[in-house]
């Protein structure tokens, strides 16, 4: 069954984005009687065609979706800024793992900085997650925020139940050091193509967030956040599958 997102809801009404329209009409060429899943604001619904005009679809609610199918754990990614094609790559399969929201980072070794993210950029990414968000089947559409410097993200960090620094150096500590199963609001940071700085890594570890290893072996910057989720997820819940 297809999965959309709605803008609005009215009574029994759910009302699509225009930009989904075509998508829903002329692409996957749902018919009028089809029931679709349709969340909004994170509660989902089966909905058929009420109506269709140019720019407005509307559906019916037939009945609403019980089952909550989004992990109770929250994994915030804080991904340093790499090359384009890398960071939608990123963003895709992240989502598709179940992340909860993405921030863009820029690190001293990032080539990619913050002031080349532009609305454009950002609206691009946005528009990823939400395609993904819809493929994957996730109750919500997560939010790629504005992308901030290093020390803009140290700000933040500490509202997290736990941060943890995937950093190829690290040879004491892996995830397994640390209890997953009782946090909710997890934030990982992972490099750019270059890795690190260790000063950067020195300073997030003063803050007293934990470095973790990724194992022997040097993971691409795309790699490395796919591996840390998959691994957190099955420390959470005893398998990779959310």
């Amino acid at each position: 069954m297809h999965r959309f997102f709605a803008q609005r809801k009215a009574g029994d009404l759910l009302y699509l984005v225009k930009e989904d329209i075509k998508h829903f009409k002329d692409v996957l060429r749902i018919k009028d009687d089809e029931e679709v899943e349709v969340y909004i604001d994170g509660s989902g619904y089966i909905a058929i065609l009420n109506s269709y005009a140019k720019d407005e679809l509307s559906l019916k609610i037939i009945s609403e979706i019980k089952e909550q199918y989004e992990p109770n754990i929250k994994i915030t990614l804080f991904q340093s800024l790499v090359k384009s094609d890398k960071m939608d790559f990123i963003i895709q399969k992240a989502i598709e793992m179940g992340v909860y929201s993405i921030v863009p980072i820029e690190t001293k070794r990032s080539i990619v900085k913050k002031k080349d993210i532009k609305d454009k950029k950002l609206e691009r990414y946005k528009n990823i997650a939400k395609a993904a968000a819809m493929q994957s089947k996730r109750e919500f559409i997560p939010s790629v925020a504005d992308a901030i410097k290093f020390d803009e993200a140290k700000e933040i960090l500490d509202s997290f139940d736990l941060v943890l620094i995937a950093y190829e150096d690290e040879i004491e500590h892996s995830i397994k050091d640390f209890e997953i199963k009782d946090k909710k609001n997890i934030a990982i940071i992972v490099g750019p193509e270059g890795g690190f700085d260790i000063s950067e890594v020195d300073e997030l570890k003063r803050c007293g967030y934990k470095s973790i290893s990724m194992g022997k072996r040097i993971l691409r910057a795309e790699t490395a956040p796919i591996a840390l989720l998959t691994m957190l997820y099955y420390e959470y819940n005893g398998s990779g599958l959310l």
